[in-house]
This record gives structure tokens, sequence and C-alpha cells, in this order.
């Protein structure tokens, strides 16, 4: 494979495809915007370390999000089975469930002993899906479980994806690109850019963030839609941000910090406030 030039200290044939890849983007996002005078980052190799970790983090808090929305699906689908099971309990006379009370008891009489201790066993865990249940069944019961989980699967039945992984990325990226001197970030292209022939209208910014999913693992038909989606959110209105620093073994020790982020600038919360006495032009 080619070697390619100004590669990030440290990670020189460790690379995978698209790490090769976003470091390659890097290198001409900064020399196109260091011909232009616009801002940049300063140090290419840290801001493809920065990079890198941010892929992990968004592929982390990516495999959440899909758990979170497949809990979702279960959760609905079990509002509209306990729905259909109420109906069909509340359709049977008292002397059918009395009858349906005696076969669960005769059951559990003629269980083995190894299935008994099994389920005591379980029962003294205290976990919720091997409670007890009562031998007659409560139709009241039922409609509980049925608007809990019809509850906890609504976020999901709001039609189009939320997003949310990507919308924290596209945070830290801005976050990260101000922290390393890319300030402001520009998303509209000047009539005298010099334009890349495949992509003639994509900005650096969402040419990198898109880079980044793809080292996650999205499909590059997807990312350079998501990360121009994102990026336009930060256009103008700071939106909150947080991030944990930790510290120690295992990274125990941690402390949160909140930040104000948009394209414009990024500003912590702890220094809010606090007039800023460097000159205009050494800023």
């Amino acid at each position: 494979m080619k070697k390619l030039p100004y590669l990030p200290e440290g990670y020189e044939g460790q690379l995978t495809e698209a790490q090769r890849k976003f470091a390659q983007i890097a290198v001409e996002t900064q020399i196109r915007l260091r011909r232009r005078g616009l801002a940049v980052f300063r140090d290419r190799g840290r801001f493809c370390r920065h990079m890198f970790g941010l892929a992990k983090e968004y592929q982390y808090r990516q495999l959440r999000q899909s758990e979170q929305d497949d809990a979702r699906a279960k959760f609905a689908r079990i509002s509209a089975r306990s729905q259909q099971l109420a109906a069909l309990l509340a359709e049977l006379a008292p002397k059918e469930i009395r009858t349906l009370g005696e076969q669960m008891t005769l059951q559990w009489t003629h269980a083995s002993v190894s299935e008994k201790e099994d389920r005591e066993d379980r029962l003294c865990s205290g976990d919720w899906p091997f409670q007890a249940l009562p031998l007659t069944i409560q139709t009241d019961s039922l409609g509980e479980l049925e608007k809990a989980s019809a509850k906890l699967s609504r976020a999901s039945s709001s039609g189009r994806a939320k997003l949310h992984a990507e919308h924290w990325a596209a945070r830290e990226f801005v976050r990260i690109c101000h922290a390393t001197g890319w300030s402001p970030i520009r998303m509209a292209n000047g009539s005298n850019e010099v334009k890349h022939q495949a992509e003639p209208n994509l900005p650096d910014a969402v040419r990198c963030l898109a880079a980044v999913f793809e080292m996650a693992g999205v499909a590059e038909s997807l990312t350079k839609s998501r990360a121009m989606t994102v990026l336009r959110a930060l256009r103008t209105t700071p939106v909150p941000h947080a991030v944990r620093w930790t510290s120690g073994w295992e990274g125990e020790h941690g402390e949160e910090e909140w930040f104000e982020v948009s394209l414009q600038n990024c500003v912590s919360e702890q220094w809010k406030g606090i007039p800023n006495f460097i000159p205009e032009d050494r800023r």
C-alpha cells in the first residue's frame, strides 16, 4: 500500500484504510484552508489522533443507540400482545378462569424437584422476569403492562430517526476543531475556493466529519448526508455539550465540563462571563 505523507506520529503503518483516508483528507484540508488564509487546525497529527478517538466513541454510542431502538421495538410488541391477551382473558367466564388456575397449580404439583429448586432460586434473586405470577391472571395487571411498554416504545414510533449519536459526534467534532485552532468553521464555500473535482460543493468540515463516520463503520453512501445534516444544526445557535474528563487507573475519576458549541465558537461554562483581556489582533 502506498505510503501517505504527513501521517500522525505514532500511527504510521498501523492505520486502517478508513483512518488513512481521513489522514489524507486532513492533509488536503489543512493545505487548502492555509492557502486561502482561513483558520484551520495547527497540529495535524494531534487533530487526527483526536478524530480517531472520536470515531471509536461515536461507534460505541451508535451501538448503544441501536440497542435502545431494538428494546423500544420489543416494548412495542409487548404492548400489542398484552392488549390482545387482556382482550382474550376478558372473554373468559369466572368458571373458565378457575379452571385455568387449577391447571397451573396441577402443573406446579407435578413439576420435577430440579424445576422447583430452579424456580425458587430465581424467585429469591428478585429479578423481574422470574417473580411469581398469580394463579388467577388479572386483566388489570396486563393493562398496566400494556401502558408501561407503550410508554417505553414511544420514542421509536415518531417515524424519522433522531440521529442522537451523530448529533453528539458533531458537537464533539466542532469542540475539537475549535480547540485545535480550526475556528471559526466555515460551512459555505466561497466563489474563490479551490473545489474538489469529485465533490465540488462539499465543505471541508463535512468531508472531515463524514470520514469520521466512515471510520466508525457507517456506509460511505450515508456519511456525507448525515454529516451535513448534523453540522447545519450548529451553524449559528450555540448548543450545550458535555465532556467528561477522566483520570487515574481505568478512568475511575471523572469531572464533567459543559460547553456551548457552534460553528462560530466554543465557550466553556466555567469561563463564560469572564472578560477576555487579550487584544483582538492577538487572539
